[in-house]
């Protein structure tokens, strides 16, 4: 019987949103052979993104020594650790899980939040494949341009930052608002207030008459 496709799961493939599971769904039997016998096997690292460099440095050298295949393989291992990183950050932030209480709960946004994600596979697709099909630089590199690889890259170091300022200008908002409730909650001025007697003085300062 022919077996070759076992290799690649095309319907996984095509809906595909993450690094991840693209991973999981193209060339799998190869994935699962470097998870294995490499990636699992540095874990005495104790770092996760060396252990990730080490593997990648590993599987390209393996197809062989033209750049192409060290670009193909770094643009995946660049991939896994922006969205690994952007994963935690969207996790722990104030703003995000904010949004996701005010419009998690409308079915169009999550159709519209995976239509995005399979957008961006739709494009990293390409660039990842280019480099091992054309070899050289001045090969692949006009393709990966015209195809916006240059942008998807650059995304990936500025859309932290974006996120990391939004995050902030938001916690001082909420810092702001927090003072903007306690002075409502107590708009008495100090000087007016009055404080229990003590020894025939009242807290205003002046005594207090016996009879």
């Amino acid at each position: 019987m022919w077996t070759a496709g076992e290799n690649i799961q095309v319907s996984n493939l095509a809906v595909a949103t993450s690094g991840t599971s693209f991973n999981k769904a193209f060339n799998i039997k190869t994935g699962d052979w470097l998870g294995y016998y490499v990636f699992k096997r540095l874990r005495f690292f104790n770092n996760i993104h060396l252990s990730q460099l080490i593997t990648m440095l590993f599987v390209a050298s393996w197809h062989g020594i033209c750049s192409g295949y060290f670009v193909s393989f770094g643009i995946q291992g660049l991939n896994l650790t922006f969205e690994r990183h952007l994963s935690t950050q969207l996790k722990k932030s104030l703003l995000a899980n904010r949004l996701l209480c005010l419009f998690g709960k409308y079915h169009i946004v999550s159709i519209v939040y995976h239509i995005f994600l399979w957008a961006h596979k739709l494009l990293y697709t390409p660039c990842v494949l280019l480099g091992m099909h054309t070899f050289t630089f001045d090969r692949y590199w006009p393709i990966m341009t015209s195809v916006g690889a240059h942008w998807i890259l650059l995304s990936y170091i500025l859309l932290p930052i974006l996120l990391t300022v939004l995050e902030k200008l938001y916690k001082l908002y909420l810092v702001t608002c927090d003072q903007g409730v306690t002075v409502k909650q107590d708009p008495e001025p100090l000087q007016e207030k009055r404080f229990p007697e003590r020894n025939g003085i009242i807290g205003n300062g002046s005594r207090h008459k016996t009879e």
